[in-house]
């Protein structure tokens, strides 16, 4: 009986398999009228629901200048913006160090980067905008954009067939089981890089470690020692597991202090140091090349409904404070709107304070809008605020419903406040916040950001409040602070220039704090090109 033991529970987790992704395939075809329908996704369904009609299998049959060598083709998969974001630095780290490779330094670099959202699609379509060729990579990168394939069995093996990459990268958590079966059936190695996994996503996870564990990736990079704790709990192959400094870190200073200019000679010497050997004991480069450097080839036309890049004068900066409460989520919108209203009353020193709402999706936009305007408030929201007139002495609450200007948001206020942590969600990241020089403010919820550490917050760079009342508090004596440092009679200047004077001495340290953290993206880079050196002999 003992030596049935084992083969009988290996029977029946093999049975059980079967069984759970046979119902994951069922539950998907169950769905699929109803996602048609969806208002976040009718838009690309088609595109999800026959991948070989787009980029998938566009990747495959990129042209190759005469006399290269074959492409090195990745497929990465990020979830929404935030993870699409970290697409930018990670290119940049991998195009660098490809050139100092003796395997993949001739080989051409061909990217499909899927996304399951619209803001996702977005900030990838951004990118084209912002590149500049590594130096020693004249011909640079070639990246795909699409919408991430339906998750489908049939439909994901039909994707990976027709993408035919040499390996997947997925992006923090994207574990879908479609995905995973269909790279190993055909041979392709997943990576996953910046790895994360909250404790309430191990507990789910964990009740089926069994299935989990036929599609573990082959190599997994770590946020943090408990996250690759969590992860070898749940695969079982602690030995493919490392710990990489988080990309994040790389995100978080502002643009214009990005580490690779775009001239070619200060380029060069540049990515000299970006790509200098690191030794064991080696401190990474504080700033990688990537927020200046990454070209997409997009094949989706701009979204017809995006608004147009608002200018910087659109954002206050003389008449007064400005607060912007950003990344707001949609559970937090009944809690936080009490407080806009009460904060919109109040006169700071005299002066009341300019209001910013960026909700974390754009979706929301509208119930904002709704909502500010049933609590007897004027609402404006940007992209109309160059045409709209309205009354001279009129002070709306702004709201950001342009993609892609929340950095821009950042710079031009006085406090904010960052969302998804103020109920049960884990956290926005309020990095790029405090990055930007601005007093930051954050709730109690931060599950999802416990890699950044409390140096941040022993330093006072963001502040964390317990509830919506002690966030009450907290602003109005951060903006308190602000109007005494730009209004008051110690000012040595205008009051942009006294802004950009604390901002740039707020910068200055969390850039001291952070910089032994960054180099995410470079190391990540070399993890992938040094498994797929040794994966392919």
């Amino acid at each position: 009986m003992l030596f049935r033991a084992a083969p009988d529970k290996a029977m029946m987790h093999l049975l059980c398999r079967y069984t759970l992704f046979g119902l994951y395939g069922a539950l998907w075809r169950a769905a699929a009228p109803l996602l048609a329908r969806h208002s976040r996704l009718r838009r690309d369904f088609n595109l999800r629901l026959h991948p070989e009609q787009g980029p998938c299998a566009a990747l495959r049959d990129i042209p190759v200048a005469p006399g290269r060598d074959r492409p090195l083709r990745l497929w990465i998969q990020a979830a929404s913006a935030g993870e699409a974001r970290l697409v930018r630095p990670l290119l940049s780290a991998l195009e660098c160090s490809a050139a100092r490779h003796p395997r993949f330094a001739a080989r051409p670099l061909h990217v499909l980067v899927c996304t399951c959202t619209r803001q996702g699609l977005d900030t990838l379509d951004d990118m084209k905008n912002t590149y500049a060729p590594c130096p020693e990579r004249p011909e640079g990168l070639r990246l795909l954009s699409s919408p991430m394939p339906l998750d489908r069995p049939d439909i994901m093996r039909k994707a990976v067939r027709q993408a035919a990459p040499d390996a997947f990268i997925l992006l923090e958590t994207e574990l879908w089981p479609g995905l995973l079966r269909a790279a190993k059936d055909a041979g392709i190695p997943v990576l996953l890089l910046n790895a994360r996994m909250s404790k309430k996503s191990a507990r789910a996870y964990g009740l089926m470690n069994f299935f989990w564990r036929t599609f573990a990736p082959d190599r997994i990079a770590a946020v943090s020692a408990e996250d690759a704790r969590r992860f070898a709990e749940l695969f079982g192959n602690p030995e493919h597991i490392s710990v990489l400094p988080n990309i994040k870190f790389d995100l978080a200073c502002p643009e214009e202090e990005s580490f690779l200019p775009h001239e070619t000679q200060t380029g060069k010497r540049a990515c000299d140091a970006l790509c200098r050997p690191l030794s064991a004991g080696a401190q990474a480069p504080r700033k990688t090349h990537a927020e200046g450097n990454a070209r997409n080839v997009s094949l989706r036309p701009a979204p017809d409904n995006a608004g147009a890049r608002p200018a910087p004068a659109l954002f206050p900066t003389e008449n007064g404070p400005a607060l912007l409460f950003a990344s707001v989520r949609e559970e937090e919108e009944s809690i936080l709107l009490p407080l806009v209203r009460s904060l919109y009353d109040e006169a700071i020193q005299g002066r009341h304070a300019t209001i910013i709402v960026a909700p974390r999706h754009m979706h929301r936009v509208t119930a904002w809008e709704d909502g500010l305007r049933a609590a007897c408030l004027p609402v404006q929201r940007i992209s109309r605020r160059q045409t709209d007139t309205g009354q001279p002495d009129s002070r709306p609450v702004l709201l950001l419903d342009v993609f892609g200007e929340l950095q821009a948001a950042y710079r031009a206020v006085d406090a904010a406040f960052v969302g998804g942590s103020l109920a049960p969600l884990g956290g926005q990241n309020f990095l790029e916040a405090a990055g930007a020089g601005v007093p930051t403010l954050v709730g109690p919820h931060l599950d999802n950001f416990c890699w950044v550490g409390e140096d941040v917050f022993d330093t006072g760079l963001v502040k964390r409040v317990k509830d919506a009342g002690e966030l009450r508090e907290a602003l109005s004596a951060v903006l308190a602070e602000q109007v005494a440092k730009l209004y008051g009679p110690d000012r040595t200047g205008s009051v942009s220039e006294t802004r950009a004077a604390a901002a740039a001495e707020r910068r200055a340290l969390f850039r001291a704090l952070i910089g032994p953290k960054s180099g995410g993206a470079l190391r990540s880079a070399r993890f992938v090109l040094e498994y797929l050196q040794e994966f392919r002999g």
